[in-house]
Protein backbone atom coordinates (compact mmCIF):
# COMPACT_ATOMS: atom_id res chain seq x y z
CA UNK A 1 0.00 0.00 0.00
CA UNK A 2 1.56 3.21 -1.26
CA UNK A 3 1.20 6.23 1.04
CA UNK A 4 0.67 9.57 -0.09
CA UNK A 5 0.58 12.93 1.89
CA UNK A 6 -2.28 14.78 1.31
CA UNK A 7 -1.27 18.54 -0.78
CA UNK A 8 -2.62 20.71 2.34
CA UNK A 9 -0.40 18.80 4.59
CA UNK A 10 2.59 19.17 2.64
CA UNK A 11 1.91 22.25 2.03
CA UNK A 12 2.17 22.92 5.89
CA UNK A 13 5.03 20.67 6.74
CA UNK A 14 7.15 22.57 3.83
CA UNK A 15 5.80 25.89 5.37
CA UNK A 16 6.97 25.41 8.90
CA UNK A 17 10.26 24.10 7.77
CA UNK A 18 9.72 20.46 9.09
CA UNK A 19 12.57 18.54 7.41
CA UNK A 20 15.16 21.31 8.42
CA UNK A 21 14.02 21.88 11.70
CA UNK A 22 14.31 18.21 12.61
CA UNK A 23 17.66 17.55 11.26
CA UNK A 24 18.61 20.50 13.63
CA UNK A 25 16.86 18.89 16.64
CA UNK A 26 18.54 15.68 15.36
CA UNK A 27 21.84 17.55 14.35
CA UNK A 28 21.92 18.55 18.14
CA UNK A 29 20.93 15.17 19.82
CA UNK A 30 22.64 12.84 17.79
CA UNK A 31 25.21 11.90 20.13
CA UNK A 32 23.53 7.50 20.92
CA UNK A 33 25.93 6.68 23.39
CA UNK A 34 24.90 6.39 26.94
CA UNK A 35 21.50 7.38 26.55
CA UNK A 36 19.02 7.23 29.28
CA UNK A 37 17.44 3.87 28.39
CA UNK A 38 15.56 3.35 31.76
CA UNK A 39 13.41 7.12 32.67
CA UNK A 40 10.83 6.70 35.49
CA UNK A 41 7.45 7.02 34.08
CA UNK A 42 5.73 9.62 36.16
CA UNK A 43 9.06 12.03 35.63
CA UNK A 44 8.14 12.16 32.05
CA UNK A 45 4.56 12.16 32.69
CA UNK A 46 5.26 15.53 35.03
CA UNK A 47 7.75 16.81 32.11
CA UNK A 48 5.05 16.60 29.63
CA UNK A 49 2.72 18.24 31.83
CA UNK A 50 5.22 21.13 32.17
CA UNK A 51 4.86 21.65 28.51
CA UNK A 52 0.24 22.50 29.17
CA UNK A 53 -0.27 19.21 28.34
CA UNK A 54 -2.43 18.16 30.84
CA UNK A 55 -3.98 14.85 29.46
CA UNK A 56 -0.91 13.05 29.55
CA UNK A 57 -1.71 9.63 29.39
CA UNK A 58 1.22 6.17 29.08
CA UNK A 59 0.44 3.07 27.39
CA UNK A 60 2.44 0.76 29.11
CA UNK A 61 1.89 -2.60 26.10
CA UNK A 62 2.74 -0.18 23.44
CA UNK A 63 4.98 2.05 25.67
CA UNK A 64 4.15 4.83 24.67
CA UNK A 65 2.50 8.64 25.73
CA UNK A 66 -0.38 10.16 24.56
CA UNK A 67 -0.75 14.06 25.07
CA UNK A 68 -3.95 15.64 24.10
CA UNK A 69 -4.30 18.97 23.35
CA UNK A 70 -3.32 22.13 25.42
CA UNK A 71 -5.46 23.40 28.11
CA UNK A 72 -6.17 26.75 26.08
CA UNK A 73 -9.25 27.25 23.68
CA UNK A 74 -8.10 24.82 20.32
CA UNK A 75 -10.35 23.78 17.80
CA UNK A 76 -7.53 21.47 16.45
CA UNK A 77 -7.45 18.37 16.98
CA UNK A 78 -4.35 16.21 16.33
CA UNK A 79 -3.35 13.15 17.73
CA UNK A 80 0.36 13.32 19.09
CA UNK A 81 2.05 10.14 20.54
CA UNK A 82 5.74 9.82 21.66
CA UNK A 83 7.68 7.13 22.82
CA UNK A 84 11.09 7.34 24.50
CA UNK A 85 12.49 3.33 23.67
CA UNK A 86 15.84 3.74 24.74
CA UNK A 87 16.63 7.07 25.14
CA UNK A 88 15.38 7.89 21.67
CA UNK A 89 12.39 9.93 20.94
CA UNK A 90 10.21 9.20 18.37
CA UNK A 91 7.55 11.55 17.44
CA UNK A 92 3.75 10.60 15.77
CA UNK A 93 1.44 12.38 14.31
CA UNK A 94 -1.86 11.35 13.63
CA UNK A 95 -0.20 7.66 13.77
CA UNK A 96 2.30 8.84 11.54
CA UNK A 97 5.70 8.80 12.86
CA UNK A 98 7.89 11.83 11.82
CA UNK A 99 10.50 9.86 10.19
CA UNK A 100 7.71 8.69 7.28
CA UNK A 101 6.52 12.30 6.77
CA UNK A 102 10.45 13.00 6.46
CA UNK A 103 10.52 10.15 3.57
CA UNK A 104 7.30 11.45 2.14
CA UNK A 105 8.79 14.66 2.09
CA UNK A 106 11.65 13.26 0.07
CA UNK A 107 14.63 14.00 2.55
CA UNK A 108 17.64 11.94 3.46
CA UNK A 109 16.66 9.56 6.07
CA UNK A 110 20.21 8.50 6.02
CA UNK A 111 21.19 11.80 8.04
CA UNK A 112 18.12 12.05 10.29
CA UNK A 113 17.60 9.87 13.13
CA UNK A 114 15.56 9.81 15.89
CA UNK A 115 16.95 12.19 18.70
CA UNK A 116 19.17 10.97 21.66
CA UNK A 117 18.30 12.17 25.08
CA UNK A 118 20.88 11.30 27.92
CA UNK A 119 19.25 12.90 30.89
CA UNK A 120 15.76 14.79 31.75
CA UNK A 121 17.21 18.30 31.06
CA UNK A 122 18.08 17.08 27.43
CA UNK A 123 14.82 15.49 27.07
CA UNK A 124 13.30 18.70 28.04
CA UNK A 125 14.78 20.44 25.34
CA UNK A 126 14.01 18.20 22.86
CA UNK A 127 9.88 18.32 23.97
CA UNK A 128 10.25 21.87 23.57
CA UNK A 129 11.35 22.00 20.08
CA UNK A 130 9.55 18.84 19.09
CA UNK A 131 5.88 20.95 21.02
CA UNK A 132 7.08 24.36 19.09
CA UNK A 133 6.87 22.27 16.03
CA UNK A 134 3.20 20.66 17.05
CA UNK A 135 1.90 24.23 17.37
CA UNK A 136 3.06 25.38 14.73
CA UNK A 137 1.72 22.00 12.72
CA UNK A 138 -1.67 22.56 14.31
CA UNK A 139 -1.80 26.63 13.77
CA UNK A 140 -0.79 26.41 9.69
CA UNK A 141 -2.99 23.43 9.15
CA UNK A 142 -5.98 24.84 10.91
CA UNK A 143 -5.49 28.46 9.52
Amino acid sequence: MTIILKPEKKEVLEKIDFVNKYRNLYNKHSDYNDRLRNYDIETVKEILKNFGYNGVRYYKSENFFKVDEASKADTCKISFNISFDIGLCEFIWDGMPWRRYLSLLNADLSTIKKPAFHSYDELRDILSVAFEMYEDYKRELYK
